[in-house]
């Protein structure tokens, strides 16, 4: 009693034998690498002094099953954050999920700068005063795998602690699942991309789409610069949708690339990769702004 991660239980007779009593504790989202995680227990007389004790393991504190945050490294920019997760836990009723973040990140919730629910069941409201985002949700959330986007302006540069938690809250205000200490991505000086925006031909379920990637460039990409020489860009599709590697890729608006050979597609990874040269010996080229 008033001693940090003490408890103390006074009786009002002697024991002998073998006892078991109930304690509530609040678990952290994660116990730090070299952590204690043993349990002391101590008889103690009424004068003080000690008459007995005893150790144990601690049990394991469980993370969420999986998180991400994802999001690109562009320097005192505007992108898109999502954000991606895997939960064991029910919140019933609803709750709160909290992005917790560096307070040299800024986000939105405005759907302007990119904030979509997409997978989150009955969101309520989105704040996103003071540091990292919080949804508040008036529906249950059920163990599987959920997702959302916001707008995010990044820092100048990397922060020195720039870890992000992804942590959901039940009604009561309690913990029910959390993954800490998500390695941010590092802010690249000279990277200077808006987000990339995308266009297709069909919506519809089972059917053939082709899709166009506009990558925007605000600034020329110079190889001499800190970014370094940018030698190719990759596509990744999504879980679920299937790459059609009967069909080439097209260069419409003059993205600087090898006149032949500059583009590759991975069936089985789901992935397509356009080379800016022609193999890692060339020398790399200059990227003037536009949209590509």
């Amino acid at each position: 009693a008033g001693v940090e991660y003490v408890a103390e239980l006074q009786l009002s007779t002697a024991l002998q034998g073998s006892y078991t009593t109930a304690l509530s504790v609040k678990a952290p989202d994660q116990l730090e690498d070299g952590a204690s995680n043993t349990w002391l227990v101590r008889a103690l007389s009424e004068v003080g002094t000690e008459t007995g004790w005893g150790s144990t393991a601690g049990f394991v504190v469980v993370q969420m099953e999986m998180a991400q945050v994802i999001y690109g490294g562009t320097p005192s920019m505007a992108a898109h954050v999502a954000v991606v997760f895997r939960t064991s836990q029910s919140l019933i009723g609803g709750g709160i999920v909290e992005l917790q973040a560096p307070a040299m990140y800024k986000f939105s919730c405005r759907a302007l700068d990119g904030f979509d629910a997409l997978f989150i069941p009955g969101l309520k409201s989105c704040d996103d005063s003071g540091n990292g985002l919080r949804l508040h949700l008036n529906q249950t959330i059920a163990p599987g795998d959920y997702a959302f986007l916001a707008g995010i302006t990044n820092p100048a540069f990397t922060p020195s602690q720039n870890t992000f938690s992804v942590v959901l809250i039940d009604t009561s205000g309690a913990v029910k699942d959390a993954r800490a200490e998500l390695e941010g991505q590092r802010i690249v000086q000279g990277l200077f991309l808006y987000p990339p925006s995308l266009d297709w031909t069909s919506s519809q379920k089972g059917t053939e789409s082709e899709i166009h990637v506009t990558v925007k460039v605000s600034g020329k990409l110079d190889p001499l610069e800190a970014l370094g020489p940018l030698r190719a860009v990759q596509v990744a599709v999504p879980e679920r949708f299937t790459l059609i590697v009967k069909e080439p890729v097209r260069n419409i608006d003059g993205l600087p690339t090898p006149e032949a050979s500059w583009y590759h597609l991975f069936f089985t990874e789901r992935l397509v990769r356009v080379d800016i040269v022609e193999s890692h010996t060339a020398p790399p080229r200059e990227i003037p702004a536009g949209s590509y």
